[in-house]
């Protein structure tokens, strides 16, 4: 039974750090799942151990997750994954009910004390944001001059924004009516664009239009004008260190 627990704990562990190392919300979900690799790895030797380290982990990975866009048919080998977690661990619990007070306290102390230190970390150098701002050229549609995409997606116009940089194009595809009219109305021959640059332990992951000639777009990393299918990308030859940054 302990080492059945324990592989069902290590596997769906191991899964879902797979799934956070791909793309997750933060380095704290990367934390969390790595605490039921080691409960599930402690479980081989001690099922108190897989119950109590565990427990704190997956109740409080799922609580974060009730506000993430998982809950679908698209994600059922992740949920699989969460639910194989929980039944481990409340098998393990209900096996090792009687050690609480001599282990599965401090197990559980544990468990509380990596995550809380894992929340510190995340929350102290990851997912940062800083503004980094651009004067740059733009096109709507069939004037696109780089041939950036479709003209429209679903009925919304093509926006591209685009600048020089050693030798290379960096552009930017919005599809939004809204922001076409926008910029259209106005008629500067350039405008300033404003990106959103997400960093993690001081190197940049990702980044967001954040607003183009005044009118925002994102804030945050949260979408406020409506848009479909935005892409950016580089244009050009060679390998210039620091060309087209963000």
């Amino acid at each position: 039974m302990r080492i059945l627990l324990a592989l069902a704990l290590l596997g769906a562990g191991i899964y879902m750090v797979l799934m956070c190392l791909l793309g997750a919300p933060s380095f704290w979900y990367l934390i969390a799942s790595g605490c039921l690799v080691l409960g599930g790895l402690g479980g081989f030797f001690s099922t108190a151990f897989a119950g109590y380290f565990g427990l704190p982990a997956i109740a409080m990975l799922s609580a974060a997750m009730l506000q993430l866009d998982v809950w679908h048919k698209d994600s059922l080998a992740f949920l699989f994954s969460l639910g194989l977690a929980w039944v481990a661990t409340l098998i393990a619990l209900a096996v090792s009910r009687d050690s609480f007070k001599s282990k599965g306290l401090r197990y559980a102390v544990t468990s509380l004390a990596v995550l809380g230190a894992g929340f510190g970390v995340d929350r102290a150098f990851t997912n940062k944001i800083k503004v980094h701002t651009f004067e740059m050229s733009w096109a709507i549609g069939i004037n696109d001059p780089l041939g950036t995409g479709p003209e429209s997606v679903d009925g919304q116009t093509k926006v591209v924004v685009y600048r020089r940089d050693q030798g290379f194009t960096c552009y930017d595809s919005i599809y939004s009516n809204e922001l076409a009219q926008y910029l259209e109305r106005n008629h500067n021959p350039t405008v300033r664009v404003e990106y959103e640059v997400f960093y993690d332990f001081g190197k940049d992951r990702a980044y967001n239009v954040r607003s183009i000639d005044g009118l925002l777009i994102t804030k945050e990393g949260h979408p406020v004008l409506q848009t479909k299918d935005g892409f950016g990308g580089t244009i050009g030859n060679g390998n210039v260190t620091g060309a087209c940054n963000r």
